[in-house]
Parts: C-alpha cells; sequence; structure tokens
C-alpha cells in the first residue's frame, strides 16, 4: 500500500527503483512501468537479504512488517519478520555494500504506548504496549545502532495513514478512514465497533511520500527520528462524522452511523466526548514540510475512488 504509492512517487522524480517481494506481484506489469528490478524472495532468507545488498542501492526504505494482530500470534515468527532482517540487511549492507547511504525504516507511533497525554515528541521515554510497538521499537534501536556506525539510518514513526490505493489491496481496507468511507459508499452506513471515544492521529499518504522524498535529497539532518503524523488528533466518532458529511456532500442522502456494532448513533442526544490530550507532535517533520492535507478532502478522494469501481 505504502510501498506502491512510495515506488510510484519517486520514479516520477527521477529516481531508479528496485523493489523487494515476497512473492511476484500479481500486476507485475504495472509495477514494472516504475520498477527496473524485481527481487523475489523471503525476507526471513539469507539468499534474499544477500541480494538486497548486492544491488548496490543507495538508499533502503524499508518497510516490512507483520500488522499489529498478526504480530501478536508466533512470537518466533514474528521476530524473525519484524526484527531479524533489519539487522541482517544492514549488517551485510555494511560490509558489502560501500554505495548504501541511507536506511529509511518505517516505525510506528505505537513505540510510545498507549493512554498517552501531553505533547509526544521524539524524545519521549518509549513504552510499547503490544508486541508491534515493541518489535518496532527494537527495529528503531538496530538502525540506530548502525546509525552511529557507518550508514545513515532513519526511524520514521508513522500514525495512521490513509487514502485510496495504487493497485488492488484488500489489507488497505482496513484503515480506519478507508474502512469508514468503503462502508458508507457500500453499505449507506457507518458502523464502529466503539464507543467512538478512542483518539487517532490520521496522516494522507502524499504527506508520507512527500516527507520520504525530502529526506532522500537532504544532506544532513540534526536527528535522525521523525514523527510523520499530522499532530491532529481526532476521536472516531468525529472521523465517522467527516465521513457521512462528506457523503451527504457528494450524494445529498443522510446516512446513519452505528457505536457499539449495533447501537444507532445520536449526536445531539450523545454524551459528548472530551477532547484528547493526546497530541503526537510533529514540529521536526513541519520543519521540512508543512503537513496541510484537509482530511475530508481526502476522504472524498476515497469516494471518488470507489465510484471508479475498482476490485479491492
Amino acid at each position: 500500500y505504502i510501498g506502491s504509492r512510495l515506488c510510484h512517487f519517486l520514479h516520477s522524480c527521477g529516481h531508479e527503483i528496485i523493489g523487494s517481494f515476497s512473492t511476484i506481484p500479481k500486476n507485475q506489469k504495472k509495477w514494472a512501468n516504475f520498477i527496473s528490478r524485481f527481487i523475489i524472495g523471503d525476507i526471513r532468507h539469507k539468499n534474499t537479504v544477500k541480494k538486497i545488498a548486492s544491488c548496490k542501492a543507495h538508499i533502503i526504505i524499508y518497510l516490512v512488517s507483520l500488522n499489529h494482530q498478526d504480530s501478536e500470534k508466533d512470537i518466533d515468527n514474528t521476530f524473525n519478520v519484524n526484527i531479524r532482517p533489519i539487522f541482517n540487511i544492514l549488517s551485510s549492507s555494511s560490509i558489502s555494500n560501500s554505495c548504501l547511504e541511507k536506511f529509511i525504516y518505517f516505525s510506528t507511533v505505537q513505540v510510545y504506548g498507549s493512554n498517552l497525554y501531553g505533547d509526544i515528541k521524539e524524545n519521549q521515554q518509549l513504552i510499547p504496549n503490544n508486541i508491534y510497538g515493541l518489535t518496532h521499537q527494537l527495529g528503531e534501536e538496530i538502525c540506530n545502532y548502525y546509525n552511529n556506525k557507518n550508514i545513515n539510518c532513519f526511524n520514521i514513526r508513522l500514525s495512521n495513514s490513509y487514502g485510496h490505493p495504487l493497485f488492488t489491496n484488500k489489507n488497505c481496507w482496513d484503515l480506519v478512514i478507508n474502512n469508514l468511507t468503503k462502508s458508507a459508499f457500500e453499505s449507506k452506513k457507518i458502523v464502529l465497533r466503539s464507543d467512538g471515544n478512542v483518539f487517532k492521529d490520521f496522516i494522507h499518504f502524499s504527506e508520507i511520500y512527500t516527507f520520504i522524498n525530502l529526506l532522500i535529497k537532504s544532506k544532513s539532518f540534526e536527528q535522525n527520528t521523525f514523527n510523520l503524523t499530522s499532530s491532529k488528533t481526532i476521536s472516531l466518532i468525529d472521523a465517522a462524522n467527516k465521513v457521512k458529511n462528506v457523503y451527504f456532500k457528494k450524494y445529498n442522502v443522510e446516512i446513519p452511523i452505528y457505536i457499539n456494532s449495533n447501537q444507532l448513533y445520536y449526536q445531539n442526544n450523545s454524551p459528548s466526548i472530551s477532547p484528547s490530550f493526546r497530541f503526537i507532535n510533529n514540529d521536526l517533520v513541519n520543519k521540512n514540510i508543512e503537513v496541510t492535507k484537509c482530511i475530508t478532502d481526502g476522504i472524498e478522494e476515497i469516494f471518488n475512488y470507489l465510484e471508479s469501481k475498482p476490485i479491492y
């Protein structure tokens, strides 16, 4: 999902792209429009790592990870997917790839843990409360180790991304904003599994690749870890209402919102949700780009995509 967007955008900026895939992608011909070479292989295997290190890339952007749910299932497999390959690639590259200038690791804001309050900056203590967050903290530590050696390593703590996919991608519809928008489009209703009193930070994919491109072009940074967020924390019920309002604007139809799976939500009669004191600070990113994508514009783009009748 993010990888395809990055490849497409960076190719348009004049970069040569080598893509690493666990299996041959279904849309190989479309990928080939902006990827010069395919590396096919399981990232857990040493032969795949050797192929990656031997391609003599100047920059490696590392997006490999099990999702939140799958990371909790099998600790051995989670370690072998989420952590070990980072060390193996950086170790191999430090020996055999003298061309490597930068290693960009996609981490997550979940390294901070939950029940957060206040202005959350990159130097805040990390207290992950799940395996997914813990493995990304360990991934960052490996990057920091090699950053102090001979490779410029960057940790990107990403919040909740959203936006329609470039290619067919079923998994991207599990992302909150994508899921709510698709539900509204297909079912003419929005269903939340909770009461909506959960706060998240949502960032559009366009601002992700804009910052990554800037990171690639820049010769030096004072720091190597960034919160890549919108810095605007909203509740899930607020996100659902934004989807509902965009739907009404486009189709002139009022659709219902259900909380707790089947309880009809009435905005006027529901208890007010207290504002969040959680603010994931993105000042370091905003020194270089301004994160300005309006979430309602992003939601409308998803509706337009769904209108084109794609295969999910």
